[in-house]
């Protein structure tokens, strides 16, 4: 907060706070993370009695409230600090969500709605509220991903989930609405904008190139007969004679990486629908991600390619590592890769296109009656087609280099029950 700002502290406020949280660290927690979290505590209470402050915000993280929503915990991302609540589980809420909370040059604190996604099965950020629906914006996919230091640092704490007391979920709906948050633009005191995703987050096109690719957008490329328009009889003729082609162009070769050298570094994450629970709240980071680089005019995309226990593959981030971080705790700086950045998942409605056992397969996830796996279509994809092979690049920059990684074969005899009708059929 800016040094200028005076606060007025209320003692037993303070203390009511401090012994609230205090009871609910682990037993385990050290001294630096009881004291870490005291300070947190702290700055919560400063903003919460911050006039100067969005009435949101200082609701928000108003213990008395109760809203589950109080900042508990605190990291720093790319040079930004951002705060963040315990994840929220509200009854008859398939998704768990959380408030993170930053603060910009000028002293104004942020808040932000965060939800766990079923399909994409990692965390986004909410632009705003509109009724029901959690508004994403453009290239949603990854233009709303979380950077993934946050991602780790919301998941890495067994106690961090608790179950919403009744109404949250409606009071949530309200705060971070596109109504409220625009009339409290209108009626701060210092008239300061708080719908800032647009002006923050800038999508690079990369090359004209891509335009080919950039046309099928994940959400809306599989739902509206893109496909037939262009003369193709299904999707993966589309993938194969019409997308592949122009992604093969000699001005694209430095933009996908090597796959047949190791993987810069590998990573293991969650997923909310693939991966097998880990106690009530919790998922097993089961899901293995090889991340590569391609060099690219005068910077570099890192590339995430992702792999289930069943064989699923899939682009799971395209990003500029260069990129700095924004107050939603996005990459300021995304890559439109268009259909490359498929999720895993989609909603039934938004995959009519695709041919239902070939294509697409249905879910046998209890619960989840609404999405498909839309896998089968996407190893099709050429950048996926390279990886699977191991297929090397014309480009005649050097690349990183790091430990080979053995993939999962297809079908192992761990894989979970609630899954054995959904395998993926392969394409290779």
């Amino acid at each position: 907060m800016s040094g200028a700002k005076q606060f007025k502290f209320s003692s037993s406020l303070v203390f009511g706070f401090l012994f609230s949280l205090v009871a609910v660290l682990s037993a385990d927690a050290s001294a630096d993370e009881v004291g870490e979290r005291k300070r947190v505590a702290r700055w919560a209470v400063r903003v919460s009695q911050d006039e100067s402050q969005h009435p949101g915000v200082r609701r928000l993280a108003n213990l008395k409230y109760q809203l589950g929503t109080v900042p508990v915990r605190k990291i720093k991302v790319a040079q930004r600090t951002f705060y963040l609540s315990r994840r929220l589980k509200i009854a008859d809420h398939p998704r768990q969500l959380a408030v993170l909370y930053t603060v910009d040059e000028s002293g104004t604190v942020f808040s932000r709605l965060l939800y766990r996604s079923l399909s994409g099965g990692s965390w986004r950020v909410v632009v705003f509220v509109l009724g029901q629906t959690y508004v994403k914006g453009p290239n949603y996919t990854q233009s709303t991903r979380l950077r993934r230091e946050l991602e780790e640092f919301l998941e890495e704490d067994p106690n961090s989930v608790i179950a919403a007391t009744e109404g949250v979920g409606e009071t949530l709906n309200t705060l971070f609405s596109y109504g409220y948050q625009r009339k409290q633009e209108d009626e701060s005191i210092f008239k300061r904008p708080i719908l800032t995703f647009d002006q923050e987050v800038k999508t690079d096109s990369i090359s004209p190139f891509l335009a080919h690719a950039q046309e099928c957008q994940p959400g809306s490329c599989f739902q509206k007969g893109h496909f037939e328009d262009m003369g193709y009889t299904s999707v993966t003729e589309y993938f194969l004679s019409g997308i592949n082609p122009s992604l093969e162009k000699k001005e694209l070769q430095c933009f996908f990486p090597d796959f047949s050298k190791p993987p810069a570094f590998q990573l293991k994450i969650s997923h909310s629908l693939l991966s097998e629970k880990s106690g009530p709240f919790g998922f097993k980071k089961d899901i293995v991600v090889e991340v590569f680089y391609s060099q690219w005019k005068q910077g570099r995309f890192e590339w995430h390619m992702a792999k289930d226990r069943m064989g699923r593959v899939w682009i799971d981030r395209l990003r500029d590592p260069d990129s700095g971080v924004t107050t939603y705790g996005t990459d300021s700086v995304v890559p439109d890769g268009g259909v490359l950045l498929n999720k895993p998942f989609e909603y039934l409605v938004q995959a009519f296109d695709l041919q239902e056992g070939k294509e697409r397969m249905e879910l046998a996830i209890p619960g989840v009656p609404d999405y498909v796996d839309i896998t089968p279509v996407l190893r099709n994809l050429f950048p996926i087609r390279r990886w699977v092979s191991r297929k090397g690049s014309a480009c005649e920059v050097g690349r990183p280099t790091g430990s080979p990684l053995e993939l999962p074969s297809v079908g192992t005899e761990n894989e979970p029950a609630h899954l054995a009708k959904t395998q993926s059929p392969g394409v290779f």
